[in-house]
């Protein structure tokens, strides 16, 4: 199967696909004129390449998931406390920006060390 064939079939760019082959995510075989020939296992990793992604895997856990390094319970396990995590500070972020909005004040009149307070009482 040919790159193009790949994009079309995936819905991803080359850009994308050459990307995973220079982190070594993806090996296909090259026919006799260089062009990649991927194979149905380079499309289905693929395609766990795409789902890991859109879970915000990165790329390096990606890399030990496939070399046996990691087991799948291990990484979804870390990346379920990454994103919460995140999604932590993304509330205690909303939640300043509220506070912020609400004091309908210039950047020469906020008052800063009221919200440094504030921020270091609820742990941002």
């Amino acid at each position: 199967m040919t790159i193009k064939e790949v994009e079309k079939k995936l819905n991803i760019t080359r850009a994308n696909i050459r990307f995973y082959e220079k982190e070594g995510l993806l090996e296909p075989k090259r026919c006799d004129n260089e062009y990649r020939d991927y194979s149905e296992d380079d499309l289905k990793r693929l395609e766990k390449i795409l789902l890991f992604r859109k879970c915000n895997i990165s790329i390096e856990n990606i890399r030990l998931i496939f070399n046996g390094v990691k087991n799948l319970d291990e990484v979804f396990k870390e990346q379920i406390s990454v994103i919460e995590n995140e999604v932590k500070q993304l509330n205690g972020a909303k939640i300043m920006c509220k506070k912020l909005s609400q004091e309908k004040s210039s950047v020469d009149t906020l008052d800063t060390d009221k919200y440094i307070n504030i921020m270091n009482s609820i742990n941002l």
